[in-house]
């Protein structure tokens, strides 16, 4: 029986799967914990990663165009079909599946305590649950959007104690 992934408060389309919304999914993933508030990118290399905190993070994938912000704290990366979508830093893949309304075949890595991202609209996912990734590792290929993003694109999101927040602010500029 697979467990609910981890809450996404905010999901588009609602989840529909009894996923919990208090902070704690049915696997064991928290999305509470130590607060690393006010962390903020820094670091920003050449090679497109960025440090934030001890953590490493690289851009999800290849950009096509500028990123386009979503309502509810996530960002949309445009690309074509079949393309890689990789960690955008190292950490445990908690959810794999398309349980969530609204988000098509779903990735979810946690990266500490408090800390989540989120990669949706996948074609192909290439992990399982319980997998060990690193950053920058190929984790799923891109497939298409749903509703008014039908076209190739990634989903991203990071979540810190549960709550959306600007994955910009993780990403190398």
């Amino acid at each position: 029986m697979r467990s609910a992934p981890p809450p996404l408060s905010g999901a588009r389309g609602g989840s529909g799967n009894g996923a919990s919304t208090n902070g704690t999914s049915t696997n064991g993933a928290s999305t509470n914990g130590a607060s690393t508030n006010g962390v903020s990118a820094n670091g920003a290399s050449a090679k497109g990663t960025s440090t934030n905190g001890a953590s490493k993070w690289v851009w999800p994938t290849d950009r096509a165009a500028a990123p386009r912000g979503v309502s509810g704290g996530g960002i949309l990366l445009s690309g074509r079909v079949g393309q890689d979508v990789r960690a955008a830093s190292a950490g445990r893949v908690v959810y794999t599946g398309s349980g969530l309304r609204g988000y098509g075949n779903l990735v979810i890595i946690k990266h500490a305590d408090s800390l989540l991202s989120a990669y949706a609209h996948n074609r192909e996912m290439l992990v399982h649950d319980g997998q060990d990734v690193a950053a920058g590792q190929v984790i799923a290929h891109m497939g298409e959007g749903e509703g008014v993003h039908r076209s190739p694109v990634l989903y991203f999101e990071i979540r810190q104690n549960g709550r959306p927040v600007d994955p910009l602010a993780f990403l190398p500029r």
